[in-house]
């Protein structure tokens, strides 16, 4: 596609300067959703920064800003002398619920009647924490001062990440999680899925095989479709993981992928029994395995649990983590904590394939963890985690006659499971309507298991609405499937 072509597609781009989102992230999300949507298709050639700053009426800045974050998540690819082009294949992080949900800003311009706004990030939206209580005007505090350096930050920058952001991810991982670790061992990404999709990349071979939860984490099985690798479903207990499934396989797994401190999504927590099993299991068989510690700062009733990595003498853990539950997840920065034999292996398969994350971001980042802000920021948000998830359990009492709720005491997200007449996604579409936005159970079962249910995030309603929102969920629950 020449780059007269490709601009004048972008021009049909709707941009709102008095939106909440500034022109930056509205630029970046409407190129990214002409991508998936094949108005750019891969290969096609991007007008320059400033060609299309003059075309849209923006500052340049404004242009790079949304380049240099397409470019860090591996949508783009910048070929010196020739300019940027859209990448082939498109990264699988692409393929997300938020994504599919078409926002509408940033979406060209047609005839069609334009649908109603949908606030997916309401009303029982799984993974969203509490955007209304993040601290605003800390963080644009933050950006402020590094504003004023911002030459600092306009170069490349070490490859495996921003040095001061890998050294203070260390520091709150001992302290925090009991991780053994240190700043030269963590590699930053951008976001939990690139992180993930560059162990299954690197670690799985052909003929491998990944063991991993079931039910379980969907993203999982978002990287596996792309990479066309094979998967071992592994059931959950109230013990978490069950083991003998590793033990039973004809093929033995090369890579686990797991969630011990809150199995995702059902809560359970990995047994110290089994932690020592499959540690001893993964040593025996020289095989990985994945912590996934996706929420672990949000316990109710005790101090985080410590993690699995720090409990491995033989270094086969790979830690994995990200910003998206604790700060927010349009934030898009993850990183892994990888054994010194993985750290160069993987630093530069990410470099060669997504780039680096943008340096800005990641200062921000660092600079908020050094002050304190994020320690004072999680310690808000449990408390008030807290309150709204015993708000949710009080109001979930009306749904009884059609399931049970499994009582949980961390993260940020219930299950509900209903009784096997009950048609999930059905149920999901039409709460939809209603605008209650929450995830059916059967879509994270990857084996033999037929769980129906309902899987509701809470993190970002607020507690006195849960009895009205659950109230709207029995009435539908009650026309579809009235109870004598």
């Amino acid at each position: 596609m020449a780059i007269a072509t490709s601009l004048q597609e972008i021009r049909q781009l709707t941009l709102d300067r008095h939106h909440t989102q500034n022109l930056s992230q509205q630029l970046y999300m409407g190129l990214r959703n002409m991508m998936l949507g094949g108005q750019l298709p891969s290969g096609s050639q991007l007008p320059s920064s400033r060609n299309l700053a003059e075309q849209l009426n923006l500052g340049r800045n404004t242009v790079i800003a949304a380049y240099e974050q397409l470019q860090a998540e591996g949508y783009i690819i910048s070929k010196r002398g020739s300019g940027s082009f859209v990448a082939s294949p498109l990264p699988d992080q692409l393929h997300s619920p938020l994504v599919d949900a078409k926002p509408e800003i940033g979406v060209p311009k047609s005839g069609a009647t334009p649908k109603i706004h949908k606030n997916i990030n309401d009303s029982f939206c799984v993974g969203v924490p509490d955007l209304a209580a993040f601290p605003h005007k800390t963080w644009q505090r933050i950006q402020q001062q590094l504003q004023k350096h911002s030459a600092d930050f306009m170069a490349y920058g070490d490859e495996a990440g921003f040095w001061p952001l890998r050294r203070a991810i260390a520091q709150y991982l001992q302290q925090s999680r009991a991780v053994k670790c240190h700043g030269g061992q963590v590699l930053i990404t951008s976001g939990a899925q690139q992180a993930l999709d560059l162990c299954i990349r690197l670690l799985l071979g052909p003929d491998d095989v990944i063991a991993m939860e079931s039910p379980g984490y969907r993203g999982v099985m978002r990287a596996l479709q792309h990479s066309g690798k094979k998967h071992l479903p592994c059931r959950v207990d109230q013990d978490g993981l069950d083991l003998q499934t590793l033990i039973d396989a004809e093929t033995t797994p090369n890579l686990v992928y797991t969630t011990p401190a809150n199995q995702y999504p059902m809560g359970v927590v990995l047994s110290l029994e089994r932690k020592m099993a499959l540690l001893h299991w993964a040593q025996t068989h020289q095989s990985w395995i994945i912590e996934d510690d996706y929420d672990s700062e949000y316990h109710y009733q005790y101090r985080p649990l410590a993690s699995m990595q720090g409990l491995d003498p033989h270094q086969r853990v790979i830690y994995l983590g990200s910003f998206s539950k604790t700060l927010y997840p349009g934030l898009r920065l993850g990183y892994l904590v990888l054994p010194d034999s993985l750290i160069e292996r993987f630093t530069a398969a990410r470099i060669a394939c997504y780039g680096q994350p943008p340096l800005m971001t990641q200062a921000q980042v660092a600079s908020f963890i050094e002050e304190g802000h994020f320690y004072r920021h999680l310690r808000r948000m449990r408390i008030a985690y807290k309150d709204k998830l015993t708000a949710l359990q009080q109001a979930m009492t009306m749904l009884e006659p059609w399931g049970k709720t499994l009582q949980r005491n961390a993260g940020m997200h219930i299950v509900f499971v209903c009784y096997q007449n009950i048609d999930d996604h059905q149920l999901v579409q039409h709460l939809e309507a209603q605008g209650i936005f929450s995830s059916p159970l059967s879509e994270y079962c990857h084996g033999n298991e037929s769980l129906k249910g309902l899987v509701l995030g809470f993190a970002n309603t607020a507690a006195e609405k849960m009895l009205r929102k659950i109230s709207v969920i029995r009435t539908v629950l009650e026309t579809l499937y009235p109870t004598d």
